[in-house]
């Protein structure tokens, strides 16, 4: 499913214009671009049941090029992890 399928599913499912859709499932997905970069070290964003977002630091490490076998530095980063939450896996499998 893309999602234009998915706003024209949600705006069917919600008696709203697909416009009305667009505007609050772009809305949605626009504010969480916004929250989650701002989460601290293990701070998470959770949609119960649904899925969780949990930001995390990486320090400054060695990594080794497996092309060519040579050891470059990287530099501090940070990461985010999604997980999806068993409700939701319980959907899947039914």
């Amino acid at each position: 499913m893309t999602k234009d399928q998915f706003i024209r599913s949600y705006a069917e499912a919600n008696g709203v214009t697909i416009k009305q859709a667009k505007e609050e499932v772009n809305g949605v997905l626009d504010h969480i671009l916004v929250v989650v970069p701002q989460l601290e070290d293990g701070e998470k964003l959770d949609f119960t049941g649904i899925v969780s977002f949990k930001v995390k630091d990486v320090d400054a490490r060695t990594v080794r090029n497996p092309k060519t076998g040579e050891e470059v530095q990287k530099g501090k980063t940070r990461k985010v992890n999604a997980s999806v939450k068993a409700t939701l896996k319980n959907a899947v499998k039914a």
